[in-house]
């Protein structure tokens, strides 16, 4: 489980160049991964703003680390 919450991390450090995201839609930065009860959850800063100037978080979830759900927005 470890590994796969490595693997989701790094997959979004290596796009950050490309501006384009393997797991999520639209710009995500600084996810943080969390595992609970056979659930996983991405929280990421949301961004599209001129020079990264997001504020907000939103929250993805996933029971097979492939199909991700919005949950929504944490401000």
């Amino acid at each position: 489980m470890k590994r796969q919450i490595l693997i989701i991390a790094a997959a979004f450090c290596m796009t950050a160049s490309a501006q384009k995201n393997p797991i999520l839609p639209e710009l995500h930065a600084d996810p943080e991964v969390l595992a609970d009860g056979g659930r996983y959850y991405i929280y990421s800063t949301t961004d599209g703003a001129p020079g990264w100037g997001g504020y907000y978080f939103t929250c993805y979830s996933s029971k097979n680390l492939r199909q991700w759900q919005y949950e929504g927005i944490n401000i």
